[in-house]
């Protein structure tokens, strides 16, 4: 298996609150407001895995195991919602 480097993304955000016109006002508004910082980070890897395909019964075999991998990765749809059906 292989890993390949991949994206990363930063985000920085600032958020500021208070009274709309007193938080511009430089001691009083410090005082009445508020002021969040926060950080986040993401990176994504991307993992190859080789393999070989010698005939259709090879391809027929990996393909069947990529989409019962993919199935198991799904999430369950709920069950239907039958509100006619009420337990009293």
């Amino acid at each position: 298996m292989v890993a390949l480097g991949g994206l990363i993304g930063e985000q920085h955000n600032l958020d500021k609150s208070g009274l709309p016109i007193i938080n511009r006002v430089p001691i009083l508004g410090e005082l009445i407001g508020s002021n969040e910082r926060g950080a986040k980070r993401t990176e994504l890897i991307v993992f190859i895995r080789p393999q070989v395909i010698r005939d259709p019964r090879d391809a027929r075999d990996v393909a069947e195991e990529l989409r019962s991998r993919l199935q198991s990765m799904a999430t369950p749809p709920s069950p239907p919602h039958d509100w006619h059906t009420r337990t009293r």
